[in-house]
Parts: C-alpha cells; sequence; structure tokens
C-alpha cells in the first residue's frame, strides 16, 4: 500500500520509439508532475532507449538470450530494490505480471476504450483500425475514440479506468491520421493521471453514456 510524504517514485515500460515516456520525462523536467524517474524498461531494442540515453535516465534492456519471464523478475526485483511507487507502461507490449503483493500500482495506457477495444494482439493500428470500422458501422452516431488510462491487471486492458480524455472520429480518417489526432491527447491524459496519482487524488472514471449504450447495442465491437 502506497502511504508515504516524499516524492514518488517511477518506472516506465517501453517497447517502441518512446514518445510517451518522453512527454511524461519532459514533463517531470519541468515540474508540471512531482516524481522521480528512476529507469525504463524494455523488452527489446527500440528508439525509446536512446531518448532515454540522451536523457541521461538508466535504462534496462531484456537480454538476448533471456526469456520474458526471467526478464520481469530481473525487473520486479529492481523495482523493489528502487522503491517505485507507479509502474507506467507506456507502448509496452508485453503482459507485464501484477500480484496482490506488489508495492507498486501498475497504469496502463490504451488508445480506445477497455476493454472494448483491448485485448491480446489489441495494440496500435490494430485498436485504430477496430475504431474505424465500428464507427462505420454504427454510421458515427457517436464518432469519437478514447484516450484510456487505466489500473493495469493480469489480464491485457483490463482494470479500472482512471483517466478518460475522448478524440473526434472523422469520416475521412485512415488509421494513421486517427493515430496522430489521438497521440498528444494520450500524452496529456497519461500525464495527468500520473500529476493526481503524485497528489493521491486518482479516482475511478466512466466512459459517457452514450458510448456505452452504443456498445450495449453493438456488442460485436472487434
Amino acid at each position: 500500500m502506497i502511504n508515504k510524504e516524499k516524492k514518488f517514485n517511477l518506472a516506465v515500460g517501453v517497447s517502441g520509439g518512446g514518445t510517451t515516456f518522453e512527454a511524461i520525462a519532459k514533463a517531470i523536467k519541468s515540474k508540471k508532475i512531482n516524481l522521480d524517474m528512476c529507469f525504463i524498461f524494455a523488452d527489446r531494442d527500440c528508439g525509446a532507449l536512446e531518448k532515454a540515453q540522451k536523457m541521461g535516465i538508466k535504462f534496462v534492456q531484456k537480454r538476448a538470450q533471456e526469456n520474458t519471464d526471467d526478464f520481469h523478475k530481473r525487473i520486479v526485483t529492481q523495482l523493489t530494490r528502487e522503491n517505485v511507487d507507479f509502474v507506467v507502461l507506456a507502448g509496452y507490449l508485453r503482459l507485464f505480471p501484477i500480484t496482490r503483493n506488489d508495492s507498486f500500482l501498475v497504469f496502463n495506457s490504451h488508445p480506445g476504450a477497455v476493454p472494448y477495444f483491448g485485448g491480446e494482439g489489441m495494440w496500435g493500428h490494430f485498436v485504430h483500425e477496430s475504431v474505424l470500422k465500428w464507427a462505420q458501422k454504427t454510421k458515427y452516431k457517436y464518432p469519437y475514440t478514447f484516450s484510456s488510462v487505466h489500473i493495469a491487471t493480469s489480464k491485457y486492458d483490463e482494470g479500472p479506468v482512471v483517466g478518460i480524455k475522448k478524440c473526434k472520429v472523422l469520416k475521412s480518417d485512415n488509421y494513421e491520421s486517427l493515430a496522430k489526432r489521438l497521440l498528444l491527447i494520450e500524452h496529456e491524459n497519461y500525464i495527468s493521471v500520473l500529476k493526481r496519482a503524485s497528489e493521491k487524488n486518482i479516482e475511478y472514471q466512466e466512459y459517457p453514456e452514450e458510448f456505452l449504450t452504443l456498445s450495449a447495442k453493438n456488442n460485436k465491437i472487434k
């Protein structure tokens, strides 16, 4: 259970270019959020590691012959050793192990409503393509998608949602244009959630009733 007066410690899990990690790191540096960045971890060689190196932030990378379970055990050991309070999954493509005994809270950002547009294999363009198909199917009656930040669980894209920001879906969109428009909203949403977490002010959030009603009527979303 997190209960302390000092600044909270943060670690970030990445698998890609690291734009979300970079946005969070800059928000910390500019003191928009009162957190300490301990390290980032990556399950593969990726652009985020280069960004971390340039910013002077420590990183841990999965070794070439290391299996994912052993890598995660190594990361959990380091999280505990460095007294990390919040783990931020920012485009991390592995299912991170979570137990009730963890001394840290794990957040995940998803480019769509969860669990509606989530699950194993639902990341990046797969999510955006699914959103566009659903918007067409429902004849754009609720033409929005969402940036969602949720407390991660032992299942993909499940857990209480603590940050929601919506983004317009246009009839002219393809997955690339939608992703580009949503990206900055995702950054803003994650930073907002982390600011509230640092102030011990996290609250569960609900998607708009219009979306939930439409989803119930069209239950086969993906």
